[in-house]
């Protein structure tokens, strides 16, 4: 998956998986990586849905990686560091 999808990292993973727990959801995907989501998800700009979102009153709304870059481009930046 991590190569399918071409991911941009600043530093690797140390293994696929790791299990944390006795239950099925205790488990590490990727662990040891740093990336920065926005980064990779904003290199991404054609018309190939980006983000699906489905509210409590099943409203579905569609946003587009174009769409998105978009959006994002029209908001002010910080100067700060958090």
């Amino acid at each position: 998956m991590w190569y399918h999808f071409d991911v941009i990292a600043s530093k690797p993973y140390e293994t696929v998986y790791r299990k944390t727990g006795k239950g099925i959801l205790d488990c590490e995907w990727f662990p040891g990586a740093a990336m920065n989501y926005a980064e990779n998800l904003l290199r991404i700009r054609d018309d190939k849905i980006a983000i699906i979102v489905l509210d409590e009153d099943q409203n579905e709304d569609r946003v587009t990686f174009a769409e998105l870059f978009e959006e994002v481009c029209t908001q002010p930046h910080s100067e700060s560091t958090v």
